[in-house]
């Protein structure tokens, strides 16, 4: 019944397939039945694409419609082209809000054109960071007057094109990209690398993805604390949302092997310490058997300087070298103990050198305090605390933070341990049955 409707609107004179539609995106494709050998007809593209913004792309095959030929007439702001007689796209890198775009194209006909011709075609879009894909319903003219047969199929073929993409957007026109064999990806991969660029740093990823295009994405993570702009883009859409750095392309440049893109890094709360990039890319040629694959980008590493903010935590003791410490067991006017017993097995001892709301690494510590000694790493009441040493005796740990007097450390101290939990020096002190050394 369908193909009979289909068939009689299009002698009629308008071949109007009811639209197809991917969630609350629809499309109308509407043309007149027939063209006069040489002569030129006007044809009619409707996008109810409801919220959809951002890149986008409308192809329409030719492959089946030799002799004919398409001129944009409206494009509604995207950038048209007719490409070796095979394909018209339509390109948008930031499709306009307007809930319904209307498209036309202008369609000519060879002078010794005939015969009947089908345009099929696609509708892409980007939804909520996804790409989706919907089928244009095909339309089917039929070429009167001219002198060559040149016929892609016959009118009954072409019928039964047109009702399968009717029958498709009725039960839900597929979301996924044109898929490759099933043989396996492409080879493409990725490079990364990372600048210092006076307080920022520069980003740089290539892409090496051979003769490959169509719609394509690279997504890098920002770390917390970072805002990140657009420097080189290889003509993709650059987006800084939720932490993430998106170049979206809605047609990859067929004739450049790679593309490289650049953003820069700036740091607006973070704080100093080693942080680290990882991304990835995907693209429509990527996907196999339906199934979306993506590449991951190389991840790098690079350092923050500055000084430390908050390295102090106010909840531990002062310098236990201060006669007033709280922590303190033993009146310094007292002469120092000479034999000190060993500690339980239970408790120890470490010597904290800071304290901070972020991590960094050793060799951050080991650059700007020129401490090269393992340092390790704990969190403890919303602080970072970095200590070094173990030690079951307290002198030995006493011994330990004076020597490193002379690394400028914010505040070398003792610090004591149960079973792994931090408990008082006074505590520890009195579970190990030992004093306080001065």
């Amino acid at each position: 019944m369908l193909k009979s409707l289909f068939i009689s609107v299009n002698l009629v004179g308008l071949a109007m397939l009811p639209f197809l539609f991917v969630g609350n995106v629809s499309v109308e494709h509407q043309a007149p039945s027939e063209i006069e050998a040489g002569g030129e007809v006007e044809v009619t593209i409707t996008l109810n694409k409801g919220s959809v913004t951002g890149p986008a792309r409308l192809k329409l095959d030719f492959s089946d419609a030799q002799g004919l030929v398409a001129e944009g007439i409206e494009t509604a702001g995207s950038s048209f082209s007719f490409a070796d007689g095979d394909n018209a796209l339509f390109i948008w890198y930031s499709i306009q809000s307007d809930e319904q775009v209307t498209l036309k194209y202008k369609l000519k006909a060879d002078p010794d054109a005939t015969g009947t011709k089908t345009i099929s075609g696609t509708f892409s879009f980007l939804d909520e960071e996804e790409r989706k894909k919907i089928d244009i319903p095909t339309i089917i003219v039929e070429v009167k007057g001219g002198s060559v047969a040149n016929n892609s199929g016959s009118g009954e073929g072409a019928g039964n094109s047109g009702a399968t993409g009717a029958g498709e957007g009725n039960s839900g026109a597929s979301s996924s990209a044109a898929n490759t064999s099933s043989q396996g990806t492409p080879d493409v991969s990725c490079s990364r690398r990372v600048e210092k660029d006076g307080d920022a740093f520069v980003v740089i990823i290539d892409v090496n993805k051979g003769d490959n295009g169509g719609f394509a994405r690279i997504k890098d993570n920002i770390p917390a604390g970072f805002i990140a702009e657009s420097m080189e883009n290889s003509g993709a859409v650059f987006k800084f949302v939720d932490n993430s750095a998106k170049f979206l392309w809605t047609s990859l440049p067929k004739d450049k092997a790679t593309i490289q893109v650049k953003y820069r890094l700036l740091p607006q709360s973070a704080g100093p310490g080693m942080y680290d990039l990882t991304g990835e890319f995907s693209g429509e040629f990527l996907i196999v058997d339906d199934k979306p694959t993506s590449i991951d980008i190389p991840y790098a590493s690079f350092e923050l300087e500055g000084d430390f903010a908050d390295t102090q935590d106010p909840k531990d003791p002062k310098d236990p070298k201060d006669p007033k410490d709280p922590m303190d067991t033993q009146d310094p006017k007292d002469p120092d103990t000479t034999h000190i017993p060993s500690g339980n097995g239970e408790v120890m001892y470490k010597v904290q050198v800071m304290a901070a709301h972020r991590t960094v690494s050793n060799s951050y510590i080991k650059k700007h305090y020129g401490y090269s000694g393992k340092i390790d790493i704990e969190n403890h009441e919303g602080w970072v605390k970095y200590t070094t040493g173990s030690y079951g005796v307290y002198k030995d740990a006493r011994d330990k933070r004076n020597s490193l007097d002379s690394y400028n450390f914010p505040g070398p101290f003792v610090t004591a341990y149960k079973q792994g939990e931090r408990i008082t020096v006074q505590e520890a002190l009195t579970l190990t049955n030992q004093q306080w050394v001065q």
